[in-house]
């Protein structure tokens, strides 16, 4: 026999009780050394209580600990199985001491005993805690575990459990039970929404259900407990996953459950699911267009999305007026649209204001000589410089140049001199030499007749180049001015070249009489399709300004009005390298997926059509490309930029380069979720509320701040949750720290829940509204992973993975008077301490008869 003291850490406890009886007894005048030494004999019993000291049978002194899962994930068939391995343990170490355990644990009488098993704790499981008991138990004598379990821990971790165990060579032998999905079994693994939405969004909920075999079911989506959808589907052996297209009705927070039903479904427990999400008020954009796409328009407004139109000359450049915008969508235009306070006010919509920028391709956005070095480019997740690709610098040029009478009479001109045919020439001299020695050149002068001066040829340098500037020298003054002539000429010649981009530019100074506006429409028309660019120059106040501006929206291309003689050549040589440095990249293009991303979610990607054409730009470092070409060229980049997001599209928006995008059927899904990846945060309000869930206990947040961003304290704040099944309840949030309240809740009802939080702050009453979702328990949801985590546990103590041979070896060779038995003397010790209580009252209140008056 040998009495173990389990926690002798605790023994300190009692010289310090005693001092403190000795004090006590002086301050009171008591002088009876019989009520001291009783007190100090109550103190004694009471803390070896504590300390737990057992006594122990048998030599060598083992405890032996068996723990026996009786949680809810083993099934009738594991329940039987754990019991006949607990008496087998207990034949071969009748002196074991038997424990089960689900979220607690308790100590069994004997193997079979199913109170605990009964319990509603067993919808948890907690090995942890009991590994800690049984560390417990064994004290500081050697000891063994034996763990019977099938090894699905929803609470704690028995890993840590097990290191400690290891420190001191307590080693813990496994036995797996098979767990319930051994049966058939039709398992929820999950449901799952956008956390934010909007009203009108489209969205899906996506279902993931495991089946651990074939069989049809019924899906059903209910909210507040009516049934919105509902689907047969055929379940497959394994993951199975579905989902159900909804849109976002109203403003409010919205609950969805969904509930699946199998024929010869084990586990019915585990057929539901919820999920809850925010519904906000329909955001609005502003769409900044000189040429509005009237098609993307349509299709923004068929997905919901409201917006505004201005051009870039209406932009304002003040804050206040933007402040009903969330997003500022660039269509098509570029920096030198904007004036420097334009661009400035765009940089700090996103970077200090934390909202949204997307910026879209086409003939005027993305041009590498204008928008380099601008706040344009600091926004946008694009570097303004083309992959290390020769081919995409290369362009084809086509000028289309008045060289009527007009262009040589002075007379009624708003030029003094030289002649204008002269500016001209020198002007097409620039735009020579601002392409690059690949690029193609071609000119046609026109009067009554057009009269090809250049033939498309490459530029060169050196002799070529000079060769080309002598041709442009010979260029003379005609009568006559006949615009169409000219461009039925010029413009399916440059279609019917196939070097790189196409451009034309046409320069006049008068009027085509003989034609009117309308009559121009095809033939631009038909070379836009092409994918020619062409743009136009008003030379003189003669020129008829009205139709060179529409042939530059047909063409999107530019217009220019031509103000003072000197501006002509540098115009058209800031033009021609303009063009020159478009890196443009035309072809036919399928585009990838590249970095995966929520604007991605829930797109019919394999069907996506082809493009035709796009901006062959670099991305910056830290932005993420969603979509590419196959040479990894963006075509949809996204990046932070302080506290607000930018997107880039670098192709255009249907109107020549992604036209067939316009027809398939999630092009109006994607910009919608494009849109709402840039919003601001919409529950970043002044009263933020939050809420964490772990098990049934719901840890609910609020944080509170005043205009200036500092926090508000000593605000009455409650909160009312609103449980599944409709009752409500409201309790105070506690102030845990500066302007941040704070309570925890307990719930057992599974499901969504629905929570708003009410706070008098600044003699007004804020509001927010959250919400979380109690999911059936863990025990019902199983990976497989419970024999992989047992042998793990077996590892790290250095015990060992029991099975049947390994227990009949066991019981060859055990000797039961080796065991220790173990008998706790703490319940003897407090019975002396009750019997010895009485008697200190006593002496502390009647004299005795010994004692002195």
């Amino acid at each position: 026999m040998a009495v173990t003291i389990r926690h002798p850490e605790y023994l300190w406890i009692w010289p310090a009780l005693a001092g403190l009886a000795v004090f006590l007894a002086y301050r009171r005048a008591s002088r009876s050394w019989l009520a001291i030494l009783i007190r100090w004999l109550l103190l004694a019993l009471l803390v070896l209580a504590v300390a737990e000291p057992v006594l122990g049978e048998g030599g060598s002194r083992q405890t032996i600990v068996i723990l026996e899962d009786q949680s809810a994930s083993l099934n009738e068939s594991g329940q039987a199985q754990a019991l006949r391995v607990v008496e087998q343990l207990l034949t071969i170490y009748p002196a074991a001491i038997l424990n089960a355990f689900c979220a607690t644990t308790r100590p069994l009488a004997t193997p079979g005993d199913s109170e605990i098993a009964e319990d509603s704790e067993c919808e948890a499981t907690n090995i942890e805690s009991a590994l800690n008991l049984a560390g417990q138990i064994i004290g500081a004598g050697q000891g063994r575990v034996i763990l019977i379990s099938d090894g699905q821990e929803t609470h704690g971790s028995a890993e840590e459990a097990a290191r400690r165990l290891a420190v001191r060579d307590v080693p813990v032998d496994v036995w797996y039970i098979s767990s319930q999905l051994s049966m058939e079994d039709v398992r929820l693994d999950l449901l799952t929404v956008p956390p934010i939405l909007y009203e009108g969004q489209a969205f899906d909920a996506e279902v993931e259900i495991t089946a651990s075999f074939g069989t049809s079911a019924t899906l059903r989506l209910s909210e507040k407990d009516i049934v919105i959808a509902e689907r047969e589907v055929r379940l497959a052996e394994g993951l199975n996953t579905f989902r159900f297209q909804q849109t976002a009705r109203e403003a409010g927070l919205i609950g969805l459950t969904l509930e699946v039903s199998a024929a010869s479904d084990g586990v019915p427990q585990n057929n539901t699911a919820s999920v809850v999400a925010q519904v906000y008020p329909a955001p609005r954009i502003l769409i900044v267009s000189n040429q509005p796409n009237e098609v993307f328009h349509s299709v923004l407004q068929t997905v919901g999305i409201e917006f505004d139109v201005l051009s870039t000359a209406e932009l304002p450049t003040r804050m206040s007026d933007l402040a009903n915008y969330q997003v500022i969508l660039l269509e098509d235009v570029g920096a030198n649209d904007f004036s420097l306070e334009q661009m400035a006010l765009i940089e700090s919509f996103v970077h200090d204001e934390g909202r949204g920028l997307i910026t879209t391709g086409g003939s005027h956005s993305y041009i590498l000589a204008g928008d380099k070095g601008t706040l344009l480019e600091t926004v946008r997740p694009l570097e303004m410089k083309p992959p290390p690709k020769p081919e995409q610098g290369q362009v084809t040029l086509l000028l289309i140049i008045d060289n009527s009478d007009s262009m040589a009479d002075l007379s009624g001109s708003m030029f003094d001199s030289p002649e204008k045919i002269a500016l001209a020439r020198q002007a097409a001299v620039l735009a020579s030499q601002a392409l690059e020695a690949e690029d193609y050149l071609g000119i046609l002068v026109f009067s009554d007749t057009p009269e090809w001066i250049i033939n498309f040829k490459q530029v060169g340098s050196g002799a070529y180049l000079a060769a080309i500037h002598t041709q442009i020298a010979q260029i003379t003054t005609m009568k006559g001015t006949n615009i169409k002539a000219a461009l039925d000429e010029g413009l399916p010649a440059l279609v019917a070249t196939t070097t790189g981009a196409r451009y034309a530019i046409l320069l006049t100074d008068g009027r085509d009489i003989e034609h009117e506006i309308g009559d121009y429409e095809q033939v631009i028309h038909e070379a836009r399709q092409q994918k020619v660019t062409l743009s136009t120059i008003a030379f003189g106040k003669d020129a008829d300004v009205e139709l060179l501006t529409q042939f530059a929206e047909w063409g999107h291309g530019r217009f220019y009005s031509v103000e003072t003689a000197e501006t002509l050549p540098v115009l058209m040589a800031e033009e021609a390298a303009r063009i020159s440095e478009a890196p443009v990249t035309e072809g036919a293009f399928p585009p990838e997926v590249g970095d995966i991303h929520p604007i991605l979610v829930g797109l019919l990607l394999d069907s996506m059509p082809m493009l035709s054409g796009y901006h062959a730009l670099e991305p910056k470092s830290s932005a993420e490309v969603i979509l590419q070409t196959g040479d990894g060229d963006p075509i949809l980049a996204v990046w932070q930029y302080g506290l607000g997001r930018c997107v880039a599209w670098t192709s255009d928006l249907g109107e020549v380069w992604a036209n067939d995008w316009l027809t398939w059927e999630d092009f109006g899904r994607l910009w919608a979720q494009t849109i709402i990846y840039t919003l601001p945060d919409p529950s970043l309000g002044q009263l933020r509320l939050s809420t964490a869930v772990n098990g049934q206990t719901v840890a609910i947040t609020a944080e509170s701040l005043d205009d200036a961003g500092r926090p508000i304290s000593l605000a009455p704040t409650t909160v009312t949750i609103i449980a599944p099944d409709g009752v409500s309840s409201e309790i105070p949030l506690l102030e845990a720290f500066p302007g941040r309240y704070q309570q925890s809740v307990k719930v057992s009802m599974s499901g969504p829940y629905h929570v708003m939080v009410v706070q008098m702050a600044e003699q007004q009453a804020r509001r927010a509204e959250a919400g979380f979702v109690i999911d059936y328990s863990r025990e019902f949801f199983s990976d497989g992973s419970g024999e992989a985590y047992l042998a793990t546990l077996a590892t790290i103590t250095g015990g060992q993975v029991l099975s049947e041979e390994i227990l009949r070896n066991q019981a060859e060779a055990a000797n039961p008077i080796e065991i220790s038995k173990v008998i706790p003397l703490w319940p003897y010790l407090l019975a002396a301490a009750a019997i010895l209580w009485p008697f200190d009252i006593a002496i502390r209140r009647w004299r005795m008869p010994w004692q002195s008056s």
